[in-house]
């Protein structure tokens, strides 16, 4: 279809604009991403970027270089809100997908680094999901793979001051981004790492090693001895431990974790399609073999080996919790799939067999729209289905013509289908959506409401996707009282838990456990 990797980087460039972009700010914040915003916001409104909080209260659960950049990029568009956030994780996006696309092209002979870089963009979990949201998880992924590539790629040189010192520097990030899962990664990787060249012995108890991980620790010390004036670091460790540990079987006991090992394989199958069905390539005796042919291919191999069963014997886990393992299997099938010493013909003609008919199924799917309940919330449906059905018709036929070149194909075929998802679904889905009737609700309350101060009494629970608009649209920190002592103030109540508060109802607000929360002034 296009001719060399400038064309194919093209083609994906200009199909990535509408897939990633359009209509970015339709869907509300989901509750992690108001988390986020919100820290990040009450840092620019107090002026502390040293103590996290949420409507005033410490906030323990992450430490705040991600609320950082919000703010960095929130203030270049000039407000807070999804635009910033959700573009933030766009960029981290591209960066990731840049990465794979260049260790790829460095060390993988045989494997496409477009195809390295457009899998990690069409991984159906990132393209229908965590692209969509300005979650935290994507850039710690990159992070974390950056982390790996940096260990193969001065590793197999034997650079070890490098290999140590780039490491340790990116686990500090990664630690400033989420806390604890960095240091279980980097327990992990060194040493797999180090036995991988055959250097535990003389590596692992270097000075080197010593001196990169003493460095490493510096800035994050120097972070946490300014943040020990205001809070107790005891109570915050306590949290980012716990935050670890209620994943796995201390919180949910060994019955539950047998069940999840037993099931994981298959839900990440489900949440990784369609890239997944790539592991039909790895049924044939030889795999190990060719795995082993490739030093980089068998050292993603080994990094996936090791560090999946953290989250293999967690049970509470997320698909977005595993994307920086997208790409170290994308390049192993990939490799499986390219080289010459790779899967058997009849092996990868089953394997293209199965993509062809994903392809042929979705795009039947657009052209039946009109048959689906609830296409009737689709705006302009008749223009609509038609273009989409055309967009996907053009973009399916090379996946079924072109035998040499459809896993590039089928990438910009799954791209062409995030934009026409983004023509359907995301408009139907606007209108029943609970976060954007909270939204929608909050700029109703500003407007009815101006100005005063607000507060939150007592235990009321606003929820995380009203505590940031509220905050956005207030313009200032709407802190927690104990005590309702403001003439002039207005207090959200939960009037169930509380209904001896002595005042007047001035308004109230849904919220999105799909209740509302009254707006109350004292009684004079």
């Amino acid at each position: 279809m296009f001719q060399g990797d400038a064309g194919w980087m093209l083609a994906s460039c200009l199909l990535c604009i509408p897939a990633f972009f359009l209509g970015l700010d339709r869907m509300a914040f989901i509750g992690d991403e108001g988390i986020r915003t919100l820290v990040a916001l009450e840092m620019k409104h107090s002026g502390n970027f040293i103590v996290p909080t949420l409507n005033g209260e410490p906030y323990y659960n992450k430490p705040p270089l991600f609320n950082w950049m919000i703010i960095a990029l929130s203030e270049v568009f000039g407000h807070y809100g999804e635009w910033p956030t959700r573009t933030l994780n766009l960029i981290f996006l591209a960066v990731f997908a840049a990465t794979a696309f260049a260790y790829v092209k460095k060390f993988a002979e045989h494997v496409s680094p477009v195809a390295a870089a457009l899998l990690v963009l069409t991984s159906g979990r990132i393209l229908f999901w965590d692209s969509m949201f300005g979650l935290i998880d994507i850039c710690f992924s990159w992070i974390v793979f950056l982390n790996f590539m940096l260990l193969y790629q001065h590793g197999q040189r034997g650079q070890w001051s490098r290999f140590y010192g780039f490491s340790y520097a990116l686990c500090a990030v990664a630690f400033m981004l989420k806390g604890l899962p960095a240091v279980v990664f980097q327990g992990i990787s060194i040493p797999v790492a180090l036995a991988f060249f055959g250097k535990f012995r003389q590596q692992f108890f270097s000075r080197a090693h010593g001196i990169a991980l003493l460095v490493a620790l510096m800035p994050v010390a120097a972070y946490y001895a300014a943040y020990a004036s205001w809070v107790s670091l005891p109570k915050v460790f306590a949290v980012l431990t716990d935050q670890s540990l209620q994943r796995t079987a201390t919180h949910h006991g060994w019955m539950r974790t047998v069940v999840h090992f037993f099931t994981f394989p298959w839900e990440q199958l489900y949440h990784f399609l369609p890239w997944s069905m790539l592991g039909i390539l790895f049924l044939h005796r030889r795999t190990m073999q060719v795995l082993r042919s490739n030093r980089f291919i068998f050292f993603n191999a080994c990094m996936l080996a090791a560090n999946l069963p953290v989250y293999w014997l967690s049970v509470e886990v997320y698909p977005r919790y595993l994307l920086m393992f997208v790409p170290l299997y994308n390049a192993v099938a990939l490799y499986v799939l390219q080289s010459p010493s790779g899967a058997p013909v009849k092996l990868q003609m089953w394997t293209r067999r199965t993509f062809v008919a994903m392809a042929l199924l979705l795009t039947a799917a657009c052209l039946a729209m009109p048959l689906f309940p609830g296409s009737t919330e689709v705006p302009q449906l008749q223009a609509t289905w038609i273009g989409s059905s055309l967009l996907l018709a053009v973009f399916c036929l090379p996946v079924v013509r072109s035998e040499k070149n459809w896993v590039l194909n089928f990438a910009l075929f799954l791209l062409a289908a995030r934009v026409v998802f983004n023509l359907t679904l995301q408009p139907a889905r606007e209108k029943t959506n609970d976060g954007n009737h909270v939204r929608k609700d909050v700029r109703r309350l500003i407007q009815a409401n101006p100005g005063g101060n607000w507060y939150i009494f007592g235990d009321t629970e606003l929820h995380q996707i009203a505590r940031f608009y509220t905050t956005a649209a207030h313009g200032k920190i709407i802190t927690k009282q104990k005590l309702a002592n403001d003439p002039n103030g207005r207090y959200f109540v939960d009037h169930r838990r509380y209904p001896e508060f002595n005042g007047n109802i001035v308004d109230s607000l849904w919220v999105e456990s799909r209740e509302y929360i009254h707006l109350m002034s004292i009684k004079q």
